[in-house]
């Protein structure tokens, strides 16, 4: 059962099973115990499953040939196809941080012991790791911090070349031996450091959770996972072997619903956090990245290939099947969908939108509701690397700070929905629409600006300062002691007992 429940695109599916019975009944839904005229009477139930780096182009029912997914094109037969679904943010956390609350990600407070923890916001039971999937988890897998490593590695070798020269008499430098002795003696501890780091950032970072308790440290995994009975059934390698387990995963918790008669009931969503991660390749050169189609890039930019992912809406009964919906829509959206289905209400005291809040915008999108125009601008696109190519391999991720990106004045404009590759950008010569439409750009992204709040003073407001990103040894999850480097083995089963009736349960 636990292979079952690892699924696993990089270990980081989310399965939000959220049960909510009608408010006059003590019972849970089962087969059984609730008859099926007043389970329709009910609140629906809602399976949230939003699969990591997971490309559009990776499944069947939106165009691959190549890797099967018969379970999750049969739910998509049996519901909605959106074909222009956007995440939130092109990268893991602002992304699924807008999918939980329906708000664009912004800056905001960091401050507290387990201040994220899924306890905090509205789960009852959880089992999984707190944080990122790192590299360095699983033995030979590499380390996230590699090109850490060849800074320090680099330096260090020239500190030590250029001593060599030095006291050889080839190059002598402007400086003592003293100084000599100690630049070699600051390389030589760099590396130690640096060794020191990698070998305890596993232990101290790499841990299993369940609730609160840490009942395993360090955990061992992969990024990428596949059970034995799915290896080797893919012509993609371990990353297609995952497609299969997670679509085969996707199967069983239909079936259950099937079993339990609570198919009609439920309402099922499948997505991605972002677009498939293009420079994901293994520390033996394996390639395991996905497939974003015809769309450019991938995780980490705001190409249509970083942002649009699958999406696939199913409650047979409710939503007519075979559906395809190809205006714009926001895996945001699900906030308050979910929310009006569960009886609640919205808040008032905030606004939705797309994520504008940043210094910089990237890049604005907007349509035209009497016309089919589809409008993207960019403001600056990130350098890849090799030029004229779709990724960043020098740094296996694009980044958006200065040195990393190329500003647009006036901005690249596109129509998505005459060039949904992001081909040609239009200019004012070919698009007699192009001021206009980046003036409406630039008043909406205005408005909304103007009506978000400044974070409040103090360090604890700002989620990079450095009080908040030093470590802190009191608060480093531990479940043994730092003198056993924290290691412990409390928990092999997945999980002791099931959720309680009512509740939500989130495994990652």
């Amino acid at each position: 059962m636990q292979y079952v429940m690892m699924l696993l695109l990089r270990l980081w599916i989310i399965i939000l099973l959220l049960l909510l019975p009608d408010t006059t009944a003590s019972t849970s839904y089962s087969s059984t115990s609730l008859p099926a005229e007043r389970r329709r009477r009910s609140r629906p139930n809602v399976v949230l499953m939003m699969v990591d780096d997971l490309g559009i182009g990776d499944l069947g029912c939106y165009g691959n040939t190549t890797i099967s997914t018969p379970n999750i094109d049969r739910l998509a037969q049996q519901g909605v196809r959106l074909t222009q679904h956007l995440a939130a943010a092109p990268l893991c956390t602002p992304s699924r941080a807008a999918f939980l609350t329906g708000r664009s990600s912004e800056p905001g407070a960091h401050a507290g012991d387990h201040c994220h923890h899924p306890s905090r916001h509205g789960f009852d039971r959880f089992y999984g790791l707190p944080l990122t999937n790192l590299r360095d988890c699983g033995a030979g897998h590499g380390s996230v911090y590699s090109q850490v490593g060849a800074y320090v590695h680099g330096l260090a070798a020239a500190a030590a070349a250029g001593a060599l020269l030095h006291l050889l008499g080839t190059a002598p430098l402007p400086v003592g031996r003293r100084a000599v002795l100690a630049l070699v003696l600051a390389a030589a501890a760099a590396e130690i450091l640096y060794a020191a780091f990698l070998a305890a950032v596993a232990t101290l970072n790499c841990v299993l959770m369940r609730d609160q308790q840490v009942v395993e440290q360090p955990y061992v995994h992969t990024a990428l996972f596949a059970s034995p009975a799915f290896q080797g059934t893919s012509r993609h390698g371990i990353y297609g072997d995952a497609i299969h387990e997670v679509d085969w995963s996707v199967g069983q918790i239909v079936k259950t619903l099937d079993r339990l008669n609570l198919r009609s009931d439920t309402l099922v969503y499948l997505t991605s956090d972002q677009g498939a991660h293009l420079e994901e390749i293994s520390a033996s050169g394996q390639v395991h990245r996905g497939s974003n189609g015809i769309y450019k890039s991938g995780k980490s930019t705001n190409w249509e290939g970083g942002i649009r992912v699958p999406g696939i809406v199913s409650m047979p009964g409710t939503i007519p099947g075979g559906g395809v919906q190809d205006q714009p829509t926001s895996n945001m959206d699900l906030f308050p969908t979910v929310v009006t289905l569960a009886g609640g209400h919205l808040p008032h005291d905030r606004w939705t939108a797309p994520d504008t809040s940043s210094s910089s915008t990237t890049a604005t999108r907007t349509s035209t509701p009497s016309a089919s125009a589809v409008w993207k601008a960019f403001y600056f696109t990130p350098d890849f690397t090799p030029g004229g190519g779709d990724a960043c391999f020098h740094t296996r991720v694009c980044f958006c700070t200065p040195a990393f990106v190329t500003r647009h004045d006036p901005p690249l404009l596109y129509d998505l929905s005459r060039d949904p590759s992001e081909a040609a950008a239009l200019t004012p010569a070919t698009e007699p629409a192009f001021h206009a439409v980046l003036a409406a750009m630039e008043e909406a992204v205005g408005r909304h600006r103007r009506s978000l709040e400044p974070p409040g003073p103090g360090a604890g407001h700002h989620q990079l300062s450095l009080g908040n990103i030093l470590w802190k040894p009191w608060l480093q999850p531990c479940c043994s002691s730092l003198g056993r480097l924290c290691a412990c083995r409390r928990d092999d089963r997945l999980l002791a007992e099931p959720p309680p009736a009512g509740g939500a349960l989130g495994v990652v």
